[in-house]
């Protein structure tokens, strides 16, 4: 099976929503239809967005902010990958292209990721991210969002 990559296009969201709404963390953080619509078209119009495609359809996507989003570096928004085609590569190629991205603007590459899903902070840990910070209740009542930074160094050599 061969998988394009491309940049997202507004006709994708609707492929690229099911992908959200059936997933973690976004099941337990009860996110709408229309918040994953605006998440996806914000970064079409104000950020970065690519997708993996199998045989025309839209099997996994991220959404990015090279830089700005965050302070000191870029910020991974979203990454879903469709659940027949998890453990494949995908979800990685994609992180590795968006960092390939922001590391060209800036040192450091953020996300959060939900405190109970032990899943992803695993697959972020193995792509070298660390967790630097913790956000209580910010979502939701009772989990925290980790904050988890990339880094290639300090942003300035000496102070």
């Amino acid at each position: 099976m061969k998988i394009v990559y491309r940049k997202m296009k507004k006709e994708d969201v609707a492929e690229c929503t099911p992908i959200i709404l059936t997933s973690e963390p976004w099941k337990t953080l009860k996110f709408t239809k229309k918040e994953v619509r605006t998440s996806l078209l914000d970064g079409i119009k104000n950020g970065k967005a690519i997708v993996a495609e199998a045989d025309k359809k839209v099997v996994g996507f991220i959404v990015f902010y090279p830089k700005g989003a965050f302070p000191l570096g870029g910020y991974i928004k979203l990454l879903g990958v469709h659940e027949n085609f998890r453990g494949v590569g995908i979800g990685k190629e994609l992180m590795s292209r968006a960092e390939k991205l922001i590391f060209k603007r800036s040192k450091n590459s953020f996300l959060l990721v939900s405190s109970f899903n032990k899943h992803a902070q695993r697959f972020y840990c193995s792509l070298g991210y660390k967790k630097v910070g913790e956000i209580p209740d910010a979502i939701v009542k009772g989990y925290s969002e980790l904050i988890m930074r990339k880094t290639l160094g300090p942003i300035k050599k000496d102070a």
